[in-house]
């Protein structure tokens, strides 16, 4: 009796694949985490004091502390420069994480059959692939 078992009858191998699949799926994931976190450090490591957008009112702070120059002004100084670093850098890997969500295209096409798909970050080739039939040309009549 022939069960078109695609396993070869080993029924220990189903749940090895189902396994191995999970395992697949957390280490792209991993290195999805990866990858972004590796972004955010090179993100962080540009912005610099010196590009900082500092308000007016946080500027008239400082320049009045370092005028002082007393110890607990020099750190009242740090913590708000270090509290303006912090938020331009959230702002910035904020901007990276939008931008790498959003479509590159305002609307895409496919190729074959000309529908518009909407946005997207590319078309499509083939109607199978956005799952329309494909338009049919009468051919001699």
């Amino acid at each position: 009796m022939h069960l078109n078992n695609s396993t070869g009858g080993n029924v220990r191998t189903l749940p090895a694949r189902k396994d191995a699949s999970a395992d697949r799926q957390q280490a792209a994931a991993d290195d999805a985490e990866l990858a972004r976190d590796e972004r955010n450090e090179a993100i962080a490591e540009r912005v610099t004091f010196d590009v900082l957008p500092f308000s007016a009112d946080q500027i008239a702070v400082l320049d009045a502390a370092l005028r002082r120059g007393y110890i607990e002004d020099v750190y009242e100084v740090w913590n708000m420069c270090r509290g303006v670093l912090k938020a331009e850098i959230a702002r910035r890997v904020a901007a990276a994480d939008l931008a790498a969500v959003a479509p590159r295209f305002a609307m895409t096409t496919c190729s074959s059959c000309g529908s518009e798909l909407g946005p997207g970050n590319s078309g499509v080739s083939s109607c199978s692939d956005h799952g329309a039939p494909a338009l049919r040309r009468l051919r001699g009549a």
